[in-house]
C-alpha cells in the first residue's frame, strides 16, 4: 500500500504540467524516460516511498496541515530532497530530527539567492525535507 497519493502533490501536477516538467528538469533529477504527466506523478509518489519515518512524520503533519509536496529530486547515488511548496506550516521537534536554515547569498553570476528551511536525520543523511521561506 502507498502511503502517500495523487492529493498530497502540488495542483500544478495536474494543472501546469509543462511548469512541473520545467521545475524537475532545472533540478536535474529526473530520469529521461520520464516525459507524460502519468509519468511524473508515478514517479514522485515512488520516491515518496523511501522518505524515511522521522521525516515523513513531519511531512505527514505538514499534509495535514494544508501543505503540499512540490517536487522530489533523487539524483542516482545522491541526496534526495522533498520539497514542499509552502513554508513549513510550524517548527517540528523530535529525536533525531535535526531543523536548518538556508541563507545562501551567490557570488557573482551564480544563481539567485536561496533562503529555505531544511530538516534532516542522522539516520538517512541523504534525504532532506526542504521548504523555501517564501509562498510560491
Amino acid at each position: 500500500m502507498n502511503r502517500y497519493n495523487i492529493t498530497h502533490l502540488d495542483v500544478a501536477f495536474l494543472l501546469n504540467f509543462n511548469q512541473k516538467m520545467k521545475q524537475y528538469q532545472q533540478l536535474a533529477a529526473l530520469p529521461p524516460e520520464i516525459n507524460t504527466q502519468g509519468m511524473l506523478i508515478q514517479y514522485t509518489l515512488q520516491q515518496l516511498d523511501s522518505i524515511h519515518p522521522i521525516l515523513a512524520k513531519v511531512l505527514d503533519e505538514e499534509l495535514q496541515a494544508g501543505n503540499s509536496i512540490s517536487a522530489v529530486a533523487n539524483w542516482s547515488g545522491g541526496p534526495v530532497y522533498f520539497n514542499l511548496l509552502l513554508p513549513f506550516i510550524r517548527k517540528h521537534k523530535a529525536k533525531n530530527l535535526d531543523y536548518l536554515l538556508v541563507k545562501h547569498v551567490p557570488y557573482s553570476d551564480a544563481p539567485p539567492q536561496m533562503h529555505y528551511q531544511q530538516y534532516t536525520t542522522p539516520l538517512e543523511p541523504s534525504q532532506f525535507l526542504t521548504a523555501d521561506l517564501k509562498k510560491s
